[in-house]
């Protein structure tokens, strides 16, 4: 009789095994039982072969389930008689999951039930292949903890990326992830990062503060920094080296960024003259700001050209 319940065993653990099930309302038909074996039924019930199959089919349905999926499980068998549970005719099919963990997904808990009073099931030995005589519909419930979700995502490689955002971060000691947590609030996933960011105190600050403790001018200060400006430019041209050596990219991906980089240009521009003016800046200060955005040698040749035109900033060289 064991070969025949490998059907069921067949149809259970395709359902089991899979981490996400969603269906919506569809058609299907229950039909009246047929092809019952005759006085089969009220022979098994006397001699009790009816409830010896139902609880073999049982066992053997859950050693199945348990060779995909990890839990405790119970599974309940009705048939009508131990010659029909042969042939693959059956009453219901229910399994219960507790703490199923299947594929590296967990659940709290699993439910899978037919929905007909009568299931036909034919499985061909030949072909090692089931036939379903008439609709087999089933209803899925699962239940997701946090702690669920907390588990399925540590055990599907989402640790190993933390990691490596945590090596980036910290490599240019921009952050640190220090935990990540999966939470549920109204029937939303919410992913948190506890995150560690160092304090930046800006060089420029650092300098004004150096300058003024010590009473160094500025003169003194450009003077005695003129070669850090002028390697600015070979360090940039080194930082552009990585854009040239990927510019197919840049090609290919042409029609986001170039209107991106068009748009970008005229608010920089815009939002730093309006910006100054709002704050009484004077229109040398103003001329020197609007190119701030570019890297710092050509703002500074863009700067001096600026400056060196008319006070209007409608004006030509």
């Amino acid at each position: 009789m064991k070969k025949e319940f490998v059907a069921f065993s067949m149809i259970v653990c395709g359902l089991i095994s899979a981490p996400v099930f969603a269906a919506n309302s569809c058609g299907y038909s229950c039909v009246a039982p047929y092809d019952l074996a005759e006085g089969s039924a009220v022979l098994s019930k006397i001699s009790g072969t009816n409830f010896l199959a139902s609880k073999l089919a049982a066992q053997f349905l859950k050693s199945q389930i348990k060779k995909n999926a990890n839990g405790a499980f119970k599974v309940s068998v009705k048939s009508y008689s131990a010659t029909d549970l042969k042939e693959g005719r059956f009453k219901d099919l229910e399994i219960q999951g507790k703490n199923v963990v299947t594929k590296d997904v967990h659940f709290s808990s699993v439910n899978v039930k037919t929905l007909c009073d009568f299931n036909y099931v034919v499985y061909n030995k030949d072909k090692s292949t089931v036939v379903f005589k008439e609709d087999l519909p089933m209803s899925f419930s699962a239940v997701f903890s946090e702690e669920d979700l907390n588990n399925t995502m540590s055990a599907n490689g989402y640790e190993k990326l933390i990691r490596q955002m945590n090596e980036f971060g910290t490599k240019y000691a921009l952050f640190e992830i220090l935990s990540t947590k999966v939470g549920i609030n109204e029937n939303k996933f919410i992913y948190t990062f506890n995150l560690k960011i160092p304090i930046i105190i800006s060089v420029g600050v650092l300098i004004i503060l150096i300058l003024k403790i010590f009473n160094i001018d500025y003169a003194t200060y450009n003077e005695s920094a003129s070669i850090l400006s002028f390697l600015i430019a070979p360090a940039t041209i080194a930082l552009a080296l990585p854009m040239y050596k990927n510019y197919h990219i840049l090609l290919t991906n042409k029609r986001a960024l170039y209107p991106t980089l068009l748009l970008a240009t005229i608010v920089a521009i815009i939002s730093t003259y309006f910006c100054a003016k709002l704050f009484g800046a004077d229109f040398n200060v103003i001329m020197s700001m609007l190119p701030k955005s570019t890297t710092m040698p050509i703002a500074l040749e863009i700067s001096k050209s600026l400056l060196t035109c008319s006070k209007s900033i409608l004006s030509t060289c």
